[in-house]
């Protein structure tokens, strides 16, 4: 798989860095396979629903069908596709080791001043 082809001087062909490079060209070409291909799927039901209720005339759906599609699939298909938001963070985990350490640094982070004494009166507090 070529991604993207370029010279860099003091790349040398073959080099372990040129190696490394491919790697993580292919790396991220892949996730976003994974981010694209997640997002069809979390995506087409909801549009096939849609599309479904708009252009299949009244005679071609029963009315039962219609409600069932309203009052049960559509809120389900609309989940689906909102809950595409809150996978993308898992594959980037997955595929980024610079993310990961990114999430771990937010969610762990340590006060900037841990050593230090109490902080002097903040505005307000009078």
């Amino acid at each position: 798989m070529q991604v993207h082809q370029r010279r860099v001087l003091g790349l040398g062909r073959g080099s372990r860095a040129e190696r490394n490079i491919i790697r993580t060209k292919t790396k991220i070409v892949r996730m976003l396979v994974i981010v694209f291909v997640t997002f069809s799927l979390t995506w087409l039901p909801l549009y096939v629903v849609g599309l479904r209720l708009l252009f299949v005339a009244s005679d071609g759906i029963s009315a039962g069908e219609r409600t069932t599609l309203k009052k049960y699939v559509l809120p389900v298909a609309q989940w689906l596709g909102a809950a595409n938001s809150a996978v993308n963070p898992f594959i980037y985990c997955y595929f980024s080791a610079s993310f990961r350490s990114a999430i771990r640094q937010v969610l762990c982070r340590e006060p900037r001043n841990s050593g230090a004494p109490a902080a002097a009166a903040q505005p307000g507090d009078g």
